[in-house]
């Protein structure tokens, strides 16, 4: 559907366009009126007309036309994406130079090392700058383009369950009149991680719990749950073993995670522990595939 809107700022709600009075700029009786006219893609209605009333305010600027007013945009869309267009009058002043310095764009917006989630693929980027403003969050993956993966007022976003490859993020601070980038940042979600090793069981209070290692592990993570299905963790490291000591009698259950470069394998099978008080000796129980 074509969708043509005259005499109307930005305002995007739910696939209506809201109308709104133009902004009025004070022109002196020297400056010289100039429409400018552009057309983008993007993803969604609000990004591609933003996109165009940008290219077409960039397009006066060069000629050396400033103070921009939107006139008009429209969009459509076509092949999964949405193509818009809009028109802009911008001015000439002819008048002596400003005695003001012109505008310096804003410093960069800070952008954070990503943070790995528990599960290893999760990850979350944040960033920040000194006052409140408004960002978009662009993504390459393996070196490839950037895609804008969040646009809108936050300061962080999260990648779900993030498949094997490197990901770097950069992030770019959005003002009326500049579009200012971060540096960028980068993290490596590992290949596929090993398969879980088997879990364990039986035992006198004081007992060692092992399992089998895993090809390419750099890292286990043992789990314990006392019968109400909690589990918590009472081990992580890179031993394929874990000693309990003087446990009180009752069942336990065991289960072990192996992980590679940060990224952790699905939880083993359990393993029953009965802890048995008056067993003297320390019991060993050694799991196998």
């Amino acid at each position: 559907m074509n969708r043509t809107i005259l005499l109307g700022a930005l305002g995007l709600a739910a696939g209506i366009a809201v109308l709104a009075p133009m902004t009025a700029f004070a022109q002196s009786s020297e400056s010289i009126p100039m429409e400018f006219f552009a057309g983008a893609t993007g993803y969604g209605d609000e990004e591609a007309i933003e996109k165009a009333i940008a290219a077409a305010k960039y397009r006066g600027n060069q000629a050396g036309y400033f103070n921009c007013e939107t006139l008009g945009y429209s969009w459509y869309e076509y092949g999964g994406r949405v193509h818009a267009s809009a028109t802009v009058r911008c001015y000439k002043d002819m008048g002596p130079p400003p005695t003001q310095p012109p505008t310096q764009p804003p410093p960069p917006p800070t952008i954070y090392e990503p943070v790995r989630g528990n599960n290893g693929a999760d990850h979350t980027v944040s960033w920040s700058t000194p006052e409140p403003a408004r960002y978009a969050l662009e993504q390459s993956v393996n070196g490839g383009g950037w895609t804008e993966r969040y646009k809108g007022y936050g300061t962080n976003w999260t990648a779900p369950l993030a498949a094997p490859a490197n990901y770097r993020y950069r992030v770019k601070l959005i003002t009326n009149a500049f579009e200012v980038y971060s540096s960028i940042v980068s993290i490596e979600v590992s290949t596929a991680p090993p398969p879980p090793p088997v879990a364990p069981s039986l035992v006198a209070p004081t007992h060692t719990v092992t399992w089998i290692a895993s090809p390419n592990a750099d890292n286990y993570v043992l789990e314990r749950s006392v019968g109400d299905n909690s589990w918590g963790r009472v081990y992580s490291g890179p031993a394929n073993a874990w000693t309990a000591v003087d446990m009180q009698a009752g069942i336990y259950h065991y289960r072990v995670s192996a992980c590679s470069n940060g990224s952790c394998s699905t939880a083993s099978g359990e393993s029953v522990f009965q802890v048995l008080v008056d067993i003297a000796p320390v019991l060993q129980y050694t799991l196998y595939p």
